[in-house]
């Protein structure tokens, strides 16, 4: 059984973890380079030749590859605690895919609770790139990055080595073996989970209340029933309008200047403007 001669090599755990998670990180990055040749050769096809590889490898690999680490990490270090692999991959989907379905279900969409979530991202364009909130994403993956780090503190320090299998065993185990580095490993990945959690919370909470989407359609509602009555009131139309606007992305801000004319084109006078 080579898992028994693996296990009793002069080998540190983290070496044998990391071993195994880089691989799976390289094998999940390749896939990645695969899709951007598939695209380029789709774009060849179609005629189109400009191809922009850095916005490619920005994208599909630097961006990515956080994601990628902290869904390997969670997968690997799951795989660590339970001694059923079936067991653990379902419980690694409902995690990601499950958990997700069921929060939606409910109509509770805060980021917080979804596993690798990126937060509210503005789509790339060729005017504003990424946009303003490119930091909002690397401050949401701090938050899972740091819940993962301290997964992998102790699937590191549980890593099955030998005979043992049971999970309470190896647990006592690593409480009466618990190295410094282990200590400090897990008092960084707190820190970042919690700091990067508390700024999301601010954002969210305090200086941008969450509205849930019941909420939001209660809002709605109410708003109907309050101006409803004034549906059938006389209002004077744009006949003319012309407006200049000047948009400047870096300052997330734009200039409006122009007019518009109303006019009343009832047979009775307008009483009421809205």
């Amino acid at each position: 059984k080579v898992d028994e001669l693996v296990g009793a090599t002069p080998v540190k755990n983290y070496i044998l973890f990391a071993s195994k998670f880089l691989s799976l990180l390289f094998l999940c990055l390749c896939v990645n380079v695969v899709c951007i040749i598939t695209c380029i050769v789709l774009q060849e096809a179609s005629g189109y030749s400009h191809h922009e590889l850095s916005l490619y490898f920005t994208d599909l690999v630097l961006l990515k590859i956080l994601s990628i680490s902290i869904l390997a990490a969670l997968g690997m270090s799951i795989q660590v605690f339970f001694k059923n692999r079936y067991f653990a991959f379902f419980f690694v989907a409902f995690i990601v895919l499950g958990l997700p379905l069921i929060l939606r279900a409910l109509k509770y969409t805060n980021d917080l609770w979804i596993f690798n979530s990126s937060g509210h991202q503005m789509l790339y364009s060729d005017m504003n790139g990424h946009g303003h909130t490119l930091p909002n994403y690397f401050i949401y993956k701090g938050y899972w990055l740091g819940l993962v780090l301290v997964l992998v503190t102790f699937a590191t320090a549980m890593f099955q080595r030998g005979r043992e299998e049971g999970f309470v065993a190896r647990f006592r185990n690593v409480l009466r073996n618990f190295k410094p580095a282990y200590g400090i490993s897990f008092v960084i990945a707190m820190f970042l989970f919690l700091s990067c959690g508390a700024i999301i919370y601010y954002n969210n909470r305090i200086l941008n209340p969450y509205v849930s989407p019941k909420e939001e359609e209660k809002k709605q509602a109410n708003f109907e029933i309050v101006y409803k009555k004034y549906g059938d009131e006389l209002q004077p139309r744009v006949v003319e309008s012309n407006v200049k606007v000047d948009i400047f992305p870096d300052r997330l801000g734009c200039k409006l200047q122009g007019f518009y004319f109303l006019k009343n084109k009832h047979l009775t006078a307008v009483t009421k403007l809205f």
